[in-house]
């Protein structure tokens, strides 16, 4: 349902709306792959432990090699990169 309404707003050029409803959704589809694929979906921070974010996955060599290399060096630009357009962390930061 959720996929289907941020759809429906990026077609009628809602484009706000629509990343605020996928790429949260995008960062937990992320999660599910890099878990069924065996890839830690938890880290060690100072603090304890924390859940890696969208750049941690994308940083990571093993699911690189899971999406390919274009797939993966594009999302990060797009989504998580400071240097690129770094949409996941303006849209949604509190995602983690």
């Amino acid at each position: 349902m959720f996929l289907t309404d941020g759809f429906k707003y990026f077609i009628s050029n809602e484009y706000h709306a629509a990343f605020f409803i996928l790429i949260p959704q995008l960062e937990t589809f992320t999660k599910n792959i890099a878990e069924k694929m065996g890839i830690p979906v938890i880290k060690k921070v100072p603090e304890g432990i924390q859940g890696k974010t969208l750049g941690d996955f994308l940083l990571d060599k093993n699911f690189k090699n899971i999406i390919g290399d274009d797939l993966n060096t594009y999302l990060l630009w797009f989504l998580a990169d400071k240097t690129g357009l770094n949409l996941r962390n303006k849209v949604a930061p509190w995602v983690n």
